[in-house]
């Protein structure tokens, strides 16, 4: 999130908004990268290239921004694998394999709902 949220890096910002037309921004838990040696907090920015004239146009007028956190990666800060559990702490499993504790899947549904509301095409 460094350039994203540091207040010095405003430049990067802009040209970000000046450039491209900002999809989504989906905000990822500090653990995502855990299994691969980084504990960093970072989002992921959706961006679309368009011509010159159709950015212009579209800067001119608001825009809808899909915004989305995603909180459960499915695994701990050591890679371990979290399971949703029932009421009673048990592993709640699906054809009789456990199911693992993320939200991922529903972020991802949410964006293409967001998509189809404003019939972006790609």
């Amino acid at each position: 999130d460094g350039d994203l949220t540091n207040s010095s890096l405003g430049y990067v910002r802009q040209w970000i908004k000046d450039s491209a037309r900002i999809l989504a921004v989906v905000s990822l838990p500090s653990e995502t990268f855990i299994p691969y040696g980084a504990g960093v907090k970072a989002s992921v920015l959706f961006l679309e290239k368009l011509p010159k004239k159709e950015l212009e146009a579209l800067k001119k007028k608001d825009y809808s921004i899909f915004m989305g956190i995603i909180e459960k990666i499915g695994y701990d800060i050591r890679g371990r694998a979290i399971y949703k559990r029932n009421e009673k702490g048990e592993i709640i499993k699906k054809d009789d394999k456990p199911v693992i504790d993320e939200d991922v899947n529903l972020v991802i549904e949410e964006f293409k709902k967001f998509k189809g509301k404003y019939k972006l095409e790609f």
